[in-house]
């Protein structure tokens, strides 16, 4: 799988299930990325990296919280114009 980033200056900054999410810290300059998934229980995100699996294993009932978890454990958090390539 491939993430394409195709950032603009003027993006739209509502999240939405279906966002790929760009983090990282000010002492790693690895970006890593991530989907916003909705189902029956909640929010998650959904780890688009080398070693997939769930960051967050909690869903939360509100995408507010959920952006807010994610907020306070990484220095950067940003929206990602992006559509996914999943390749065979």
């Amino acid at each position: 799988m491939k993430v394409i980033d195709k950032r603009t200056k003027n993006r739209d900054e509502q999240w939405h299930a279906g966002d790929v999410i760009c983090y990282w810290n000010n002492d790693d300059d690895t970006k890593l990325y991530g989907q916003i998934t909705h189902n029956t229980y909640g929010y998650n995100e959904a780890d688009l990296n080398d070693n997939p699996g769930n960051v967050y294993n909690t869903a939360f009932t509100n995408l507010d919280n959920l952006m807010k978890q994610i907020a306070n454990n990484w220095d950067h958090v940003e929206k990602v114009n992006a559509h996914l390539v999943v390749e065979d």
